[in-house]
């Protein structure tokens, strides 16, 4: 996330260019990870997850994107339980192109909140063993991807 804002520069808004031009493998490949966690595609996870490492992501990045993700729904659940439909949560959000509202509520819809929470602590479990333990990086990975889709 330094590295896009440093890019960016003095910008408030940081554009698909940006993101390309520091992202690793582009800045697809992350979005497409968490797009195959929400919809519940566990190969492609961790086929797209081997090409973010292969690609030189920093698997901090990777996983501060997937917890990103994570908290983003919670958030969605939230406004879901106060009476938003999905996609009155998916802009709430912040998610502005329709598109992306309509597959963001479609992952709300899949998932609980108490999934969500557990997700969100197995991901900070794995955030913690990245930056204290001897365990190789792409092990821990697996690990969180393992845990993600049970």
């Amino acid at each position: 996330m330094r590295r896009i804002s440093l890019f960016a520069g003095g910008r408030t808004v940081v554009h698909q260019s940006d993101l390309e031009a520091t992202v690793p493998g582009g800045v697809e490949s992350i979005f497409s990870l968490l797009d195959a966690v929400g919809e519940g595609k566990k190969p492609r996870a961790f086929k797209l997850m081997r090409i973010l490492i292969d690609n030189g992501n920093r698997p901090e990045f990777i996983v501060h994107m997937i917890a990103r993700y994570h908290r983003q729904l919670l958030r969605g659940k939230s406004f879901v339980s106060g009476g938003r439909t999905p996609q009155e949560a998916a802009q709430k959000v912040g998610i502005r192109f329709p598109g992306l509202r309509e597959k963001y509520a479609k992952q709300l819809e899949r998932t609980t909140e108490e999934k969500l929470e557990n997700r969100i602590i197995r991901i900070s479990e794995c955030d913690l063993k990245l930056k204290t333990s001897s365990i190789p990086n792409e092990i821990l990975l697996d690990e969180l991807l393992v845990n993600l889709f049970d």
